[in-house]
């Protein structure tokens, strides 16, 4: 098998795994189903880039270009590296006891949590069962393509697994992930509690 292969094989598996999440889609997914594209374009026209890029470092400023833009390459992938090993690392870094839980919005479809918004809202309860005192905040506002709020869809799927509703506060007014976590930070300051 040759190393042509292998790689094509590898970056398969990498798109699939940027795939995996559809139909949802964030900068994080699209950026990684962009750059796994890149790569198997790259892997399969091996030798027309060694070309190309042998073309351009044969000028001045063209050497300067490609050594900046593997800079930044380098850069990002090691920040995305240190960034994805500490979110791993953040799963595991449960608290002894939860006063609190906040559950930030993801798509809707119809009426219903998206499979990732699901996966949220069943480490929620989860962690509601574990701390029976714990309240939870569902946070996400209505998009344009969603007939009912995030923040609606969350408690509704909660009510349905059994939760206690004098336990789940709604804030269905945000927008974005700035402002889940901004109006669930007021939320919190109007309960008198604080995140730590």
């Amino acid at each position: 098998m040759s190393v042509k292969i292998i790689l094509l094989a590898l970056e398969t598996l990498l798109l699939f795994l940027f795939l995996v999440p559809l139909p949802v889609i964030c900068s994080g997914n699209l950026l990684g189903i962009i750059v796994s594209v890149m790569l198997m374009i790259i892997t399969a026209n091996w030798t027309k880039f060694c070309g190309i890029i042998s073309k351009i470092w044969g000028h001045g400023a063209g050497k300067f270009g490609l050594i900046f833009v593997s800079t930044l390459i380098l850069a990002g992938i090691i920040y995305v590296g240190i960034l994805s090993i500490l979110m791993y690392k953040a799963q595991e870094n449960r608290p002894e006891k939860a006063n609190v839980i906040v559950v930030l919005g993801c798509q809707v479809k119809g009426e219903r949590p998206s499979r990732m918004l699901r996966r949220r809202l069943d480490a929620a309860i989860t962690a509601m069962n574990d701390n029976p005192d714990t309240l939870c905040i569902v946070s996400g506002g209505k998009g344009d393509d969603e007939k009912i709020s995030e923040a609606l869809a969350m408690k509704n799927y909660l009510l349905e697994k059994g939760m206690d509703s004098d336990r789940i506060i709604m804030e269905d007014k945000s927008t974005s992930t700035y402002e889940n976590i901004q109006n669930s930070l007021k939320i919190l300051d109007e309960l008198g509690m604080s995140m730590i």
